[in-house]
């Protein structure tokens, strides 16, 4: 049987001699992958914020706290204003 003037086992042949090139790239392709440096770690968000709130009929309030993750500070958040709270905490 010919497929546009080439035999069977000429196109089988073929076949094998690309699949084998391809196969041989992909190693050499990825050959220095593995001397590469590790990337450096994630870096830790600094600052975290949790947010609050609740209301009632007669009162609704919302705030916020924020926590600095370096220095351990402890910061709240509200409609009257903000307050470092990590002083009065220790």
């Amino acid at each position: 049987m010919n497929i546009k003037g080439i035999k069977r086992s000429q196109a089988i042949l073929i076949l094998g001699w690309v699949s084998l090139l391809v196969f041989v790239a992909s190693l050499v392709s990825g050959f220095g992958q593995a001397n590469k440096a590790p990337s450096p770690p994630q870096e830790v968000p600094r600052f975290q914020v949790s947010s609050w709130g609740f209301g009632s009929p007669n009162r609704t309030e919302h705030g916020c706290y924020i926590i600095d993750t370096m220095t351990g500070e402890l910061w709240v958040g509200s409609a009257a204003g903000v307050k470092k709270v990590s002083e009065a905490l220790r």
